[in-house]
C-alpha cells in the first residue's frame, strides 16, 4: 500500500492533469492541495488522538478496510486489533478503541479504496472553480472578449459535469 505522503504527491500530478491546471484560468500549487484535502477519504490511524463522529481511517497497517467513527472520543495509547481481509471482516464490525466511555466507537465502514484521495471529485470541484473565475471576468469584459470567455466558461461547466459525481440507486 501507498503512504499518504506517496499517495499525496501521485494526487497532485493527477488532479493537476485532470483539471488542465496549467490553462487560463490556472489553478495555483495551493489550490490543488486545498481541492485534495476537501476530498480527502481516510486518514492515516494515529494513537492518542482526538476522532469525531465521522472521521475515517485506515489501519497503519492496512487491512483493505476503512472505519469510520461513531463514537467521538481520543483513541488509545495502543491501536485496536483490526480485522484483517482474510478473516471475512463486514460491513458496520463495531472496534472499541480505548475506554468504553471516553474512547472511540469504530464501525468498519468498507473496503479501502486505495487512494486517499478522491481524485474525481476534487477534478469536479476544480473545474466548477475554474468556472467561476470566467464569470467573473466575463461579466466585466467588452462585448467581443465576452463571447470567448463564455464559451471558455461554458467548457469548464462541461468538463465538471465530466467529472460529477455518479450514484447507482
Amino acid at each position: 500500500m501507498i503512504s499518504v505522503a506517496d499517495d499525496l504527491q501521485k494526487s497532485k500530478i493527477a488532479l493537476v492533469a485532470y483539471a488542465q491546471a496549467d490553462l487560463e484560468p490556472t489553478l495555483s500549487t495551493g489550490d490543488i492541495e486545498r481541492l485534495l484535502q476537501k476530498h480527502q477519504r481516510f486518514g492515516l490511524y494515529s494513537i492518542s488522538t482526538l476522532y469525531n463522529v465521522n472521521d475515517r481511517v485506515v489501519p497503519t497497517t492496512r487491512t483493505g478496510r476503512v472505519y469510520k467513527c461513531t463514537q467521538s472520543g481520543t483513541s488509545d495509547v495502543t491501536e485496536p486489533v483490526w480485522y484483517q481481509t482474510y478473516i471475512r471482516p463486514y460491513y458496520g464490525q463495531i472496534f472499541m478503541d480505548g475506554d468504553p466511555v471516553l474512547g472511540v466507537i469504530w464501525s468498519d465502514d468498507g473496503p479501502d479504496d486505495d487512494s486517499y484521495f478522491d481524485i474525481t471529485g476534487a477534478a469536479h470541484d476544480a473545474w466548477l472553480q475554474k468556472a467561476a473565475r470566467l464569470q467573473q471576468q466575463f461579466n466585466v469584459s467588452s462585448a467581443g472578449q465576452s463571447f470567448a470567455l463564455k464559451q471558455q466558461y461554458d467548457n469548464a461547466l462541461s468538463m465538471a459535469a465530466l467529472y460529477s459525481p455518479q450514484f447507482i440507486i
